[in-house]
C-alpha cells in the first residue's frame, strides 16, 4: 500500500468515525429531549441508513450508527403525526423549542468534538 493509499484510508476511517459518533450523539440528544406523556413518540424515533424508515418501536440508535460509513445518509425519524406540532408549534411544555431542532443546532460542536476525539 502506498503512502497515498494509507493517507486516504486514514481519512476515510476518520470521516466514518466522526459520522458515526456525531449521528449517535445528536440522535441520543434528540431522544432525551423528546417529551414523554405515554412514551409513544420517544419510542417511535427510528434510526436508518439510506431510506427514511419509521416504526412504532423505533430501533437501537447505537446499532444503526455503528454501521455508518463515510458518505452514508443517516435518518432519524418518526411517523407520529403529532410530532410536527410538538416540534414546530410548541405543543409541549417539556420541549417548547422542539427536540430535533434543538439537538441539530449542536451539530457543529458535536462534529468538532468528534474530530478531536478521533484524530
Amino acid at each position: 500500500m502506498s503512502w497515498l493509499d494509507a493517507g486516504i484510508d486514514s481519512r476515510i476511517k476518520l470521516m466514518s468515525n466522526v459520522q458515526r459518533g456525531g449521528c449517535l450523539e445528536v440522535s441520543t440528544l434528540t431522544k432525551i429531549a423528546t417529551p414523554v406523556d405515554k412514551g409513544d413518540l420517544r419510542k417511535s424515533l427510528t434510526p436508518s441508513i439510506g431510506e427514511v424508515r419509521t416504526s412504532d418501536d423505533g430501533g437501537d440508535i447505537s446499532v444503526v450508527t455503528s454501521q455508518l460509513k463515510a458518505g452514508d445518509t443517516y435518518n432519524f425519524a418518526t411517523a407520529k403525526p403529532y410530532a410536527k406540532r410538538i416540534e414546530y408549534e410548541g405543543h409541549s411544555q417539556q420541549a417548547p423549542a422542539g427536540m430535533f431542532r434543538v439537538s441539530a443546532a449542536q451539530w457543529q460542536r458535536i462534529i468538532r468534538d468528534m474530530v478531536r476525539k478521533y484524530r
